[in-house]
Parts: C-alpha cells; sequence; structure tokens
C-alpha cells in the first residue's frame, strides 16, 4: 500500500485524493484489500482505505520527506 501511496504522490497526486489514488492501483492490479484473510467488504473498503492514507501521511510521509525520498513543503531547518 505505501508503494502505491508514494507512486500515486510523485505522479503528482494531492495528499487529499490519496485513499482514491490507492484503490486505482490496487483496482488497476486486479487486487483486492483483505483483512483477517477474507476481503474487505465493498461498504468498508472506502473507510479502509481512507485510515491507511491517513496513515502514511501522518506516519510515512514525514520519514519520506526527511530522508529527501520526496519534496518537502517548508525548506529544512539548519542545524
Amino acid at each position: 500500500m505505501e508503494l502505491l501511496a508514494l507512486n500515486a504522490l510523485s505522479q503528482g497526486c494531492s495528499e487529499a485524493a490519496l485513499a482514491g489514488a490507492i484503490d486505482a492501483g490496487l483496482r488497476a492490479l486486479d487486487q483486492t484489500m483483505l483483512r483477517d484473510g477474507q476481503p474487505v467488504p465493498e461498504s468498508e473498503r472506502q473507510a479502509d482505505l481512507e485510515r491507511l492514507a491517513e496513515n502514511f501521511r501522518r506516519r510515512c510521509l514525514p520519514l519520506l520527506r526527511r530522508l529527501g525520498v520526496l519534496g518537502s513543503a517548508a525548506p529544512p531547518q539548519p542545524g
């Protein structure tokens, strides 16, 4: 999922549209989301995608920006 999110951002996807981009990536790869080994019901899919995208924004993006993998919205602090 993180690679799908990273790919979407590198192609210009906004952070707000990340859940939809992850969903599109999964569908393009003919993959489905699983929970406890079972496909996530379609009625719960969007909420799970939003949760994944939020987790990526909160936990992965700051690290990727510090490492220089992604551009930063703010310039690095000296020191």
